[in-house]
């Protein structure tokens, strides 16, 4: 066993997050661009093939790697950490509701880009002689990488955007997770085909790989929405918002694993754990505690993913690879955006749901990885699917953030159709302190109540979501303008509620007016910082 280099294994890290955190913020603010281009660029950059490989004075390299091994397995495993905690945030984010409502339309996304990337992208292979027929290994592993959707991009970008629950995105996030599961079965099969079937942890083989990872997936997936009640009363009684989030965080960690133990991807097991949490009213508590963990560590995993390209090699198949790169683009882009517009969205929304398909990041990265370590691809095979791997996870998300500007992405009927927020109660008050007083107040009643309140993360307007069981309420101060919003199972509550602190409101303001003026205790109070007080009666 590799001897663990403590220092150096610290002195990664402090370099990748100051890098790439420096490298996302540039790009974002003065680009325009999403932060992970530049993580993804600190990662190339800093990476064993670039300047990472370059030695230091009395300590030799900082970053050592091979093609086949990169980074070292302790940053390999606090990238996949990183990885597990971007997903469980953007189930999250999700809308199990929605997330049922658009599960045809993501099965016909997902369907539509794994067919149509395979079949181009193994059809590649065999057309520019790179393999002589279809089951050859090396059209296999083309395809199979093709088909492949990073759910870790898509999430990144959606989240940024505060589209994770958005139509677009709840169908994304389906059809990737589609995407994941389908791309799994495609390599345990090419690996069994190649020889190599000691790296699948999937226990069957044949047609049965397909039934038995449905299986999985479904079982684990009605277990989560079964325990995640009984789960967070008993979080709840804690009371305490960072013993919640990490007790929930504990939870995704150990259905990431039951997925990857079972033969699946672990990412798709933390995202299973956060959709089934999402419906809760301890939801927002988790996100806002986990917050800043995931703009700790979250910049890792992309740097680390930008590592695994080595640039000199590319160059050497840089031609083939960006045919390749422009094949697996429109496969996926028209593969999943035409299937969209099928299912209901317009043009817009049909090129986001496209653009939101095409990075294909991490899940690229792994099926390159196994199959350059088990011998069934070689080198330039593997630095055509790092070459498209690169490519498609820079060129997606700028497509996607480009297009998420602009109207809905759903046809007229099918927009109206979906329940919006009822406004329970909003007023412009001649001061902002009086509206941010108003709403301090209902909230710490709503506390009161046992419901969780969390302030609002990310946003320029101050606010508090207010969750328990169905129902979920939003305050909101913008400028002077307080306003309460609320789905239909807390509408009524809302109201009693803004009724019930209105009219204590009420009964303060006539107080301090029966008090008259407050003139003489002011003067006492600045009597009392400059000097003795003034004496206040004769005699």
């Amino acid at each position: 066993m590799e001897h663990w280099d403590p220092v150096r294994f610290i002195l990664q890290l402090a370099c990748i997050l100051v890098v790439a955190v420096a490298s996302g913020h540039a790009v974002q603010k003065y680009l325009r661009l999403p932060t992970l281009v530049g993580e993804l660029g600190a990662g190339i950059l800093l990476g064993p093939f670039a300047l990472g490989g370059l030695p230091w004075p009395w300590f030799g390299p900082l970053f050592e790697g091979t093609a086949a091994a990169p980074v070292s397995p302790e940053l390999q495993a606090f990238s996949t950490l990183a990885a597990v905690l971007l997903l469980f945030l953007s189930g999250l984010e999700a809308d199990l509701k929605a997330f049922v409502a658009h599960s045809m339309s993501s099965l016909l996304v997902g369907a539509g880009g794994v067919f149509f990337s395979f079949f181009f992208g193994a059809g590649f292979a065999i057309l520019f002689g790179v393999a002589e027929r279809w089951g050859d290994p090396q059209a296999l592993f083309l395809g199979a990488a093709a088909s492949a959707t990073s759910i870790g991009v898509a999430a990144r970008v959606l989240a940024d955007r505060g589209k994770s629950a958005s139509p677009e995105g709840v169908t994304i996030m389906g059809a990737a997770v589609l995407d994941d599961v389908v791309v799994i079965l495609l390599l345990a099969i090419v690996l069994g085909t190649s020889h190599a079937a000691g790296e699948s942890r999937i226990p069957v083989t044949g047609y049965w790989m397909i039934l038995y990872a449905i299986g999985v997936w479904l079982i684990f997936f009605l277990f989560s929405l079964m325990a995640a009640r009984p789960l967070t009363m008993w979080m709840k009684r804690s009371r305490e918002p960072i013993v919640i989030a990490v007790l929930a965080l504990g939870a995704a960690l150990f259905m990431a694993g039951l997925f990857e133990m079972a033969g699946l991807s672990l990412v798709l097991g933390a995202y299973v754990a956060g959709l089934a949490l999402s419906p809760t009213e301890v939801v927002d508590v988790i996100h806002g505690r986990l917050g800043d963990v995931y703009y700790t560590i979250v910049p890792i995993f992309f740097c680390v993913l930008g590592m695994h390209v080595d640039v000199v090699v590319l160059f050497g198949v840089i031609g083939v690879s960006l045919l390749y790169t422009l094949v697996c683009f429109a496969s996926k882009l028209f593969g999943c955006g035409l299937p969209a517009i099928l299912a209901g969205y317009n043009l817009r929304g049909g090129l986001r749901i496209g653009a939101g398909m095409v990075p294909r990041g991490e899940v690229a990265l792994i099926i390159a990885t196994l199959g350059l370590s088990s011998g069934a691809i070689g080198s330039e095979v593997f630095s055509m699917i790092m070459t498209m791997t690169l490519f498609t996870t820079l060129a997606g998300p700028l497509l996607l953030t480009a297009t998420l500007r602009g109207g809905s992405g759903l046809r007229g009927e099918k927009e109206s159709a979906a329940p919006a927020e009822q406004v329970v109660f909003a007023h412009a008050f001649p001061d902002p302190d009086i509206a941010e007083l108003l709403m301090l107040r209902i909230s710490r009643a709503f506390r009161a109540e046992d419901f969780f309140a969390q302030v609002i993360p990310g946003q320029s307007v101050t606010g508090y979501t207010i969750r328990k069981e169905r129902m979920v309420i939003t305050l909101r101060v913008e400028e002077n303008r307080f306003s309460v919003t609320a789905n239909p199972d807390g509408a009524v509550v809302a109201r009693l509620m803004v009724l019930e602190e209105l009219i204590q409101f009420e009964e303060l303001a006539g107080t301090f007016r029966e008090m008259g003026s407050l003139s003489a205790t002011q003067e006492k109070l600045l009597f009392g910082m400059t000097g003795p007080e003034p004496a206040t009666g004769g005699g």
